[in-house]
């Protein structure tokens, strides 16, 4: 369905961990047509939601991904107070734990995922500096590719704890800032290939947003550790081109 791509390789990768652990996973996904999307969708959610309250006894768990974020706080609510004997937790970009309505509706407040653009690329830093502690690599390069108008703050966020841990550590981790791409999956995935595929990166590196001259492929022994992208259509072109070529690295 146009517009769900992020939302399948979510909802893709929280059912495969359930499978692992021995859980069925039932998906719900609301209507949805192009045209009258902003306005019904959100009254779809709901709807779902109240199916789903209504049989919650045969759920060890309830997952909301919702589609429409403004109809989240109320989904959410609907469910508290029901006081279900069983786990609620939400995925979304949106979700504030402090918001009031919680408070003025008497429910419990749910856990959920925490979102990287709250911390502006520093908890995608943390999974990259991870990675690289675990497989014991040093010095390190990483890639990231620059959307257009809202990337500078997630870059300058992703640097700063890329540098502090350089200087923490002691390791190095050298850093590639790719110029502006549209927020799709198409012109990130030919951008990764370029990095994947040309031998140095002068022409496809902006220099600007770098303080020292940025690595060029040549000066990491060839090697891309892990890619960074802006928006979750980017990162989803890039790991379509690292699946077509069978490379595993993180993509963040």
């Amino acid at each position: 369905t146009e517009g769900l791509d992020y939302f399948t390789s979510l909802v893709t990768a929280i059912t495969q961990k359930l499978r692992v652990l021995g859980h069925d996973v039932v998906l719900k996904v609301p209507r949805y047509a192009k045209q009258d999307a902003i306005e019904t969708t959100g009254h779809h959610q709901l709807q779902l939601v109240s199916e789903t309250a209504n049989k919650a006894a045969e759920y060890g768990g309830i997952i909301i991904a919702p589609f429409d974020t403004d109809f989240l706080c109320a989904s959410v609510i609907d469910l508290c107070k029901l006081r279900l004997d069983i786990p609620i937790a939400t995925v979304d970009k949106g979700y504030a734990r402090d918001d009031p309505r919680f408070l003025e509706a008497g429910v419990p407040i749910p856990p959920a995922a925490v979102c990287d653009g709250r911390h502006n690329g520093a908890l995608a830093a943390g999974s990259i500096i991870d990675y690289v502690n675990e497989m014991a690599i040093s010095p390190a390069t990483v890639v990231i590719l620059q959307g257009l108008e809202g990337s500078e703050e997630r870059i300058v966020g992703f640097l700063d704890a890329i540098n502090r841990h350089n200087e923490r550590k002691g390791g190095e981790i050298r850093v590639a800032v790719s110029y502006a791409i549209e927020f799709r999956q198409e012109p990130a995935k030919l951008m990764a290939a370029r990095y994947l595929d040309l031998p140095g990166w002068s022409e496809l590196n902006d220099a600007r947003i770098m303080e020292a001259i940025p690595p060029d492929r040549r000066a990491s022994s060839g090697a891309i550790h892990a890619f960074f992208c802006c928006n979750d259509e980017m990162a989803l072109g890039v790991h379509d081109e690292l699946e077509e070529r069978s490379v595993k690295k993180p993509i963040v």
